[in-house]
């Protein structure tokens, strides 16, 4: 089986570090993006298999992020999971219209990204 490889896309390096833990235990080759004002441009240089998007971030906000990367024809396809702290039900319901497979909230519960990661990579 191949390593799936996922994208992390957050300015917050506390997040990063807690994300990267918890999948370099499940054996996922991780690439990170600070700067969501670059993050199609690295998702088209990396083709991940899943990209995990925060929403609230400078210069650019993970809704615009994701129309972005959803209009490219090279990453329209890659399913995104949103990581936020943003937990009311319209939120969750608003990054799903956007186009998020899941939506996970902070703080982060392990089993319930690792849950969503595994239910994305499966379908």
């Amino acid at each position: 089986m191949t390593q799936k490889k996922i994208l992390l896309i957050d300015d917050s390096q506390l997040e990063i570090q807690y994300l990267t833990e918890i999948l370099n235990k499940e054996n996922y080759s991780i690439s990170v993006c600070t700067d969501p004002t670059l993050a199609v441009e690295k998702a088209t240089e990396i083709l991940p298999d899943l990209i995990l998007l925060d929403i609230i971030m400078p210069q650019t906000d993970g809704y615009k992020t994701i129309r972005k990367l959803k209009s490219q024809e090279s990453t329209k396809n890659i399913p995104v999971i949103f990581v936020s702290s943003k937990n009311l039900d319209f939120d969750k319901f608003w990054g799903k219209k956007q186009g998020a497979s899941e939506y996970v909230t902070k703080p982060i519960n392990q089993d319930q990204l690792l849950n969503a990661i595994k239910k994305v990579l499966i379908t």
